[in-house]
């Protein structure tokens, strides 16, 4: 099993991504800040809210009009990485800063296919998520051009946040040692929780 996906930094720049299996952190359990990132300030380890699908069947050079056949449930996911916008960084680096264990935490997956969610950031700040970056059919599409994507891969594409910064949509959140992060499907119903330790 693979975690591969897509995140969007804002102002048009996004990047693609590949994980591991030991990567994925299931839903409910705490994610431990790795020692190798975490400084006395705060934490450089960026979240991005992510819409993933779960690979049904096996899969290449998948056509986009064909790729709602490929996955069977959805669920919100959160997408973690170190700042990599620092050009100074190693082929090295970039992997160990966005694929280390934990990096990938997923929510309880839905066989109703539900693109939308609200995260709720220590039971104060509510962040609507509905606006994808791109659907999850394109991004199979594109991944499966150069990987075979097989059953029970994961394929993430992120959202773009309702707040907006000074340079367009928001696409991010720092974490913080204690932060409770909570999902909510369409209905309200509970699909995703998180403290950060």
């Amino acid at each position: 099993m693979k975690i591969v996906g897509f995140v969007y930094y804002g102002s048009g720049k996004s990047d693609m991504y590949l994980k591991p299996d030991s990567a994925l952190l299931v839903n409910k359990k705490p994610f431990f800040l790795p020692d190798f990132i975490v400084n006395e300030q705060k934490s450089p380890i960026a979240a991005y809210p992510t819409l993933t699908v779960r690979i049904s069947r096996m899969g290449r050079n998948i056509e986009e009009r064909f790729a709602d056949r490929y996955y069977d449930a959805t669920a919100l996911s959160l997408h973690l990485q170190a700042d990599v916008e620092d050009a100074g960084r190693t082929f090295e680096d970039m992997i160990r800063l966005k694929s280390f264990d934990n990096s990938f935490v997923a929510g309880d997956f839905s066989a109703e296919k539900t693109q939308t969610f609200k995260l709720t950031i220590n039971e104060s700040e509510a962040l609507d998520l509905n606006n994808l970056w791109m659907t999850p059919e394109r991004a199979i599409a594109e991944v499966s051009q150069s990987i075979t994507l097989r059953t029970g891969d994961m394929v993430g594409v992120s959202y773009q946040l309702a707040r907006v910064d000074e340079s367009g949509y928001d696409s991010r959140f720092l974490l913080e040692r204690e932060m409770l992060l909570e999902g909510t499907d369409e209905n309200g119903k509970e699909v995703f929780r998180c403290r950060i330790k």
